[in-house]
């Protein structure tokens, strides 16, 4: 659901961009998420925050991990 809203809101993507680029989502769907988006923005920008929180920490491992690839001496 954070993706159709992050699609709607911060690209700017119409319901039938966003169809398009789901094709296993409808029109319907799209606006059913987009309804319960608005009626509980809370609970999806925190999951928005989450996920975001989740891959800067995951790239955050992987530098670390291929920066360690050279040397003890880079870790």
């Amino acid at each position: 659901m954070s993706q159709i809203v992050l699609e709607y809101e911060h690209l700017g993507w119409t319901p039938e961009e966003i169809v398009r680029a789901h094709p296993h989502l409808t029109l319907s769907q799209i606006h059913a998420a987009l309804a319960y988006y608005y009626d509980h923005p809370e609970e999806i920008n925190e999951e928005m925050r989450e996920s975001e929180e989740l891959v800067e920490s995951l790239k955050r491992e992987y530098v670390k991990k291929t920066d360690c690839r050279g040397g003890a001496e880079r870790c």
